[in-house]
């Protein structure tokens, strides 16, 4: 019995050490000037092809793992998200710098440990370095967040991930909506809570 034990033990150790990879992040101000210069520049190549409605303006920036699963949706992604920005004014929110020891699992960054205004983003890194970049459109009644990730491959930098979807509305993002919910709810305002809980 005590032998067999020992074997699962060694056989668990074994499969969690080699099924472990190591991180390292780095953020905005900490991460390399020329890293962050070359990735800005791809990144501001997106935010003008998707301002200007230009598909083909993004295809040569691409990885080809993201090519290989989504060029024919890139047409149509690249027009809902020019719908969906209008003409938002772009800026960079925040920047991760992460690099891997295992590309292929599934890592993550967050923006900080609040428990209130708070995100985090995981995503799967396909080369050992990545930089994952928060955006965001602002316009009059809501903010729409860009978010992208870039792996170094030989030839440079190129888009392995991205996400568009709303980061607030009326200024105010998740957590501010639950919190006016809860008050609208703790003074007996059930509809305006149910409302702003939607929002």
């Amino acid at each position: 019995m005590f032998i067999l034990k020992r074997c699962v033990f060694l056989l668990l150790s074994a499969i969690l050490v080699c099924g472990c990879s190591t991180f390292s992040t780095k953020s905005d101000e900490n991460i390399d000037a020329g890293i962050r210069d070359a990735v800005a520049a791809i990144n501001a190549k997106l935010v003008n092809a998707f301002m200007a409605d230009k598909p083909a303006e993004i295809v040569p920036l691409c990885g080809q793992e993201l090519l290989s699963h989504s060029q024919n949706d890139l047409t149509q992604y690249t027009h809902v998200t020019n719908a969906r920005i209008g003409k938002g004014i772009y800026s960079i929110k925040k920047q991760f710098y992460q690099t891997v020891s295992k590309p292929g699992s599934v890592a993550s960054v967050f923006s900080g440990l609040t428990g209130k205004h708070d995100y985090t983003i995981a995503y799967n890194p396909r080369t050992e370095e990545s930089v994952i970049v928060v955006g965001e459109f602002k316009m009059p009644a809501e903010s729409v967040a860009l978010v992208t990730v870039y792996g170094k491959y030989k030839e440079g930098w190129k888009l392995i991930a991205l996400s568009v979807g709303p980061i607030s509305v009326l200024g105010g993002d998740a957590w501010d909506w639950c919190e006016k919910a809860k008050a609208a709810l703790t003074s007996g305002d059930v509809a305006d809570a149910a409302i702003m809980y939607r929002i």
